[in-house]
């Protein structure tokens, strides 16, 4: 905690504690420690290509961020504050400091160039591909097989639930899975326009 300025652990270094971990630049329980992209953000000089590669991964770690950037990049502040405060409960003050922090990040991590720039739109698919790789879980391990269970936010009231059996689950298998699913899209949106009103 020294580290941190703190010399004993109280409501403030836990909320910078909290904050780091959210933005997964430290790991650990008791004994913190500082994470691989917390390293290979001190390790690269400051605006270099992979210096602002890894802060983006970092700045896309939280789940609402992600949430906001994907679904709500045109909203604007109002309209934002409205959706915190309806559909997520914040309260007046917690969705304009939440709106703040938001706000500082994609600044820091350059963001805002988001759909602008194709090397900022893999560094957002990366930092969701990377949140859902942690997501996996094992809920049942057999000697002859392994089941893995992943499920993912939608919308506010829809969820998706990926469910992978087998003994050996390599990337290549999430790969199809993908291509699977751009499939299903294709699908939809044919059904969509074959739709009459």
């Amino acid at each position: 905690m020294r580290a941190l300025g703190y010399k004993t652990v109280g409501g403030r270094a836990e909320a910078r504690l909290s904050a780091l971990r959210r933005y997964g630049l430290i790991e650990g329980g008791k004994g913190v420690r500082l994470s691989s992209l917390a390293t290979q953000i001190l390790r690269y000089a400051e605006g270099s290509e992979e210096y602002l590669r890894a802060v983006r991964i970092a700045a896309l770690k939280p789940e609402l961020f992600q949430e906001i950037i994907v679904k709500h990049e045109n909203a604007s502040y109002d309209v934002l504050c409205s959706y915190l405060k309806s559909d997520r409960g914040f309260s007046e003050r917690s969705a304009r400091l939440f709106l703040a922090a938001f706000r500082e990040t994609v600044s820091i991590a350059r963001l805002n160039q988001v759909r602008g720039d194709g090397d900022v739109e893999g560094d957002l698919a990366e930092g969701l591909a990377e949140r859902a790789s942690s997501q996996w879980q094992a809920v049942d391990d057999q000697e002859d097989r392994r089941t893995y269970l992943l499920r993912l936010p939608l919308d506010s009231d829809l969820v998706a639930e990926v469910r992978i059996m087998g003994k050996d689950v390599r990337r290549e298998h999430i790969e199809r899975l993908r291509d699977y699913l751009q499939l299903a899209k294709r699908a939809f949106s044919r059904s969509d326009h074959g739709q009459t009103h």
